[in-house]
C-alpha cells in the first residue's frame, strides 16, 4: 500500500470506529486497537506501541480522540523521532499539535524515553 492509499485508510478508520454516525469522536480503546491493527507490519510505526501505553495510562486524561487528533498523531508519528527529541521550538513543535500530542510528549519524557 502507498502512502497516499495509506492516508486515505488511516482517515477513514477513523470514521470507521465512531459508535454512531452522529459521534464526532472515537473512544480510547477504540482508537488505540485501529492503531494497532492499521500499523501492524509497518516500518513507521515507532510511537504506535508507546501512544497506546499513553492512551490507556491514568496520564491520559482524554476520554476520545477527536478527529483532528487522530490526523495529527499519523503526522506526528511521521516527523517525531522515536524519543520525541526534535518535538521542541526550534523542531517540530510550532505550537499547533493538539494537546494530547503535548500530552503524550510529556509523558513519554517523564518516563525517561527521551
Amino acid at each position: 500500500m502507498d502512502a497516499a492509499e495509506f492516508r486515505n485508510l488511516y482517515a477513514f478508520a477513523h470514521e470507521f470506529g465512531r459508535a454512531s454516525k452522529s459521534q464526532r469522536n472515537v473512544g480510547k480503546d477504540v482508537a488505540s486497537a485501529m492503531l494497532q491493527l492499521l500499523f501492524t507490519g509497518r516500518s513507521d510505526a515507532a510511537h504506535v506501541p508507546t501512544f497506546v501505553a499513553f492512551l490507556a495510562s491514568d496520564a491520559c486524561k482524554a476520554r476520545v480522540v477527536t478527529h483532528d487528533e487522530w490526523l495529527c498523531f499519523a503526522e506526528f508519528n511521521q516527523l517525531a523521532a522515536a524519543d520525541a527529541s526534535n518535538y521542541t521550538e526550534d523542531g517540530i513543535d510550532d505550537g499547533s499539535w493538539p494537546g494530547l500530542i503535548d500530552a503524550y510528549v510529556e509523558w513519554l519524557r517523564a518516563r525517561g524515553d527521551r
